[in-house]
């Protein structure tokens, strides 16, 4: 008699990458893209304010140019993120101004590999949370009308990833917007494992009760600005070993 063992693939969390600007603006800088390309025509003014964020501190700047400025994450967004594949990328913005829709867009790429993902459109004057699934199914290849990406694509995109930008482009006319940015995190397809313990239980649940009301990124699972209710309900959603 052959017996056959079923054997169970456990996917072990990674810690989240995240900048919550609380204490400086961590290595982001602005860049001046080129609107169909997203090709680096200059760059711009980036400012650190420390209060009045989404909460603590945040980061500022306007509108350089008549090209299409973005937030560009410093080096520790990027390199290989591969085990990142499956989760998501999350950030808070405000925008003075949003009458220009094509700007409302999260660049991915790799070398002249550039993934887009479409997002709605900001309100103006409040903080507006985003999360962008790494999912092929999320991003378009060079713009956000271009083809659809492929798996292979967003795979080949997080095994060195050379560029993530929030673009911040959301006016018409030059020099009109201010925009904020703040609480970005980069997550794995297990965020809710909080310990990195390969599955989601007590532990995790509470890690998250510790961090009740407050800015802990790393329990913010809907990067909000704060740790509540809609993080316990992901948390509970995600029950079991990471798969």
């Amino acid at each position: 008699m052959i017996l056959v063992t079923a054997i169970s693939v456990i996917t072990f969390a990674v810690p989240p990458v995240t900048s919550t600007f609380d204490r400086s603006a961590d290595g982001w800088t602005i860049v001046d893209q080129n609107c169909s390309t997203y090709g680096i025509v200059g760059t711009g003014v980036l400012t650190w304010i420390a209060t009045g964020g989404n909460p603590g501190g945040f980061v500022r700047s306007t509108d350089p140019s008549s090209n299409c400025y973005a937030y560009a994450a410093p080096t520790g967004f990027l390199g290989n993120r591969s085990a990142y594949a499956g989760g998501s990328v999350c950030w808070s913005i405000r925008t003075n101004v949003a009458d220009w829709l094509p700007g409302s867009v999260f660049i991915l790429g790799s070398g002249s590999l550039i993934l887009v993902a479409d997002v709605p459109q900001p309100s103006t004057n409040g903080w507006v949370s985003y999360a962008v699934p790494l999912d092929a199914s999320a991003f378009k290849v060079g713009s956000a009308t271009g083809a659809a990406a492929t798996p292979e694509q967003l795979a080949t995109v997080l095994a060195n990833v050379t560029l993530l930008r929030v673009s911040a482009e959301f006016g018409s006319e030059a020099g009109e917007e201010t925009v904020d940015l703040d609480s970005v995190k980069l997550s794995g397809p297990c965020a809710a494992d909080l310990d990195n313990s390969g599955g989601v239980n007590g532990a995790d649940l509470g890690i998250l009760l510790g961090d009740w009301n407050t800015d802990s990124l790393t329990s913010d699972l809907n990067c909000d600005g704060i740790v509540a209710g809609a993080d316990l309900g992901i948390l509970l959603g995600a029950w079991g070993p990471c798969l």
